[in-house]
């Protein structure tokens, strides 16, 4: 049987360092991650690129995805979502939930930057709803309106830069044009004598 070695090969953030016994009939190998791990893979896994790291890569993608998926939905802190009618409550009314008392079994939440700024108990469905609503009315409102105002200003700007870019591309286009045009009629008057 030929065997391949593999031994001071990269392959991803893996540098293979010596051989390690066998996993399903695949020759395995000891390797050194760039973050400083040791691991043990099958050739068959380094060599079709299915392990690229120890799992630091795949942590470190869910850490840049976790931020990115952050930055999209917080908004000055506050999560956008917030304001959303989408919800999975079985009340219909996001922030609404039912808890183990007897007595005030509904429960109005909402936070606001990491604040927590309502948090009560009630006694009926109607009062907690009523609670949320004048929250909202009083925290996520203004933000709202904040929001609507820089997303108009940024909506301005770019209408303002593509205009630019377009008057900046046609006076290209017609100094191109202007450079054409003589050749063009010098072109046309050339006797057709031969």
């Amino acid at each position: 049987m030929n065997r391949i070695d593999l031994t001071g090969q990269r392959f991803g953030r893996l540098t293979v360092v010596e051989r390690a016994g066998s996993i399903d009939s695949f020759a395995a190998w000891k390797c050194l991650c760039d973050c400083g791990n040791e691991v043990v893979v099958a050739s068959s896994q380094l060599r079709k690129g299915l392990v690229k790291s120890c799992g630091c890569l795949q942590r470190q993608k869910g850490h840049e995805q976790i931020a990115k998926m952050r930055s999209i939905a917080l908004r000055d802190g506050t999560n956008v979502n917030i304001a959303s009618e989408k919800t999975k409550s079985p009340f219909g009314i996001r922030g609404i939930s039912r808890n183990n008392s007897a007595k005030k079994p509904f429960e109005a939440k909402l936070s606001i930057r990491g604040k927590v700024v309502l948090r009560k108990t009630f006694e009926t469905l109607d009062e907690a709803i009523a609670a949320r609503k004048e929250a909202e009315e009083l925290y996520i409102k203004p933000l709202q309106e904040k929001w609507k105002i820089e997303d108009e200003r940024r909506r301005k700007g770019s209408r303002h830069r593509k205009k630019r870019a377009k008057k900046e591309n046609s006076h290209k286009k017609s100094r191109w044009h202007a450079f054409l045009r003589p050749a063009a009629e010098f072109y046309c008057i050339l006797p057709l004598n031969r």
